[in-house]
């Protein structure tokens, strides 16, 4: 099946900095995709978090996966993580007349919650696209893109580290390493055809050493800009 991306979580204290660490973190691993495709499939989807109350409820699931399992959402969650099958056997196989459906129900279907719309909007920004399915579990919409669509891939580039006498890094960008162990990092370079020069400082802190194969990727991306 395709591959599927999860969520990321990053703690308040770093939120909202000029840095903007969470899309770095996001951003880092489409950057190893780029390094070894070979080891993901054709198609990636992303389910989001749809909205729950204060009480941590989903009201999707109050008016459909709770009458066909008799299980409160919170219980039903952590069930899934290892046992979706009952989901599976449970649930109606024909298909249902959302009009039937409590209108919260309704209000939240497809949606996501506010916590989640940072992540929506930066995975719309890199080509993925609202699939018209939601999570029959929650009512959570459903994104995917083609690997060869994702923009940090298809705008990104192979190279091998050098190290230019008249290096400038007058360019910046997401860079991951292909070493033992996977690195990324925020970075200012000079990329000369398939040869790229990053400061020692920061070619040491990532482990990388002058010859390696590296993945880098424009940090800012815009889909509007890149059809045009």
């Amino acid at each position: 099946g395709p591959t599927e991306i999860g969520g990321l979580l990053v703690d308040k204290t770093y939120r909202r900095r000029p840095e903007k660490l969470g899309k770095q973190i996001s951003l880092a691993r489409f950057l190893y995709m780029g390094l070894h495709p070979e080891k993901f499939e054709s198609r990636v989807l992303c389910e989001l978090t749809p909205p729950l109350t204060d009480e941590g409820r989903s009201e999707f699931w109050e008016a459909l996966g709770r009458r066909f399992t008799g299980l409160p959402y919170q219980e039903a969650d952590m069930l899934s993580q290892s046992h979706k099958e009952f989901i599976e056997s449970l649930f109606p196989k024909d298909d249902i007349y959302l009009a039937l459906l409590d209108g919260k129900a309704r209000l939240v279907l497809g949606r996501v919650g506010e916590a989640t719309k940072p992540a929506q909007h930066l995975l719309e920004s890199i080509g993925f696209e609202y699939l018209d399915e939601v999570d029959p579990f929650d009512g959570g919409p459903h994104y995917g893109a083609n690997v060869e669509d994702i923009l940090p891939i298809k705008l990104g580039k192979r190279a091998k580290l050098q190290d230019f006498k008249d290096a400038t890094f007058k360019d910046q960008g997401m860079l991951g390493t292909d070493g033992e162990n996977f690195r990324a990092a925020l970075v200012s370079y000079d990329l000369r055809d398939n040869e790229i020069a990053i400061p020692k400082k920061i070619r040491e802190a990532l482990g990388a050493e002058i010859g390696d194969e590296v993945f880098v990727s424009p940090l800012s991306y815009s889909k509007r800009k890149e059809q045009t």
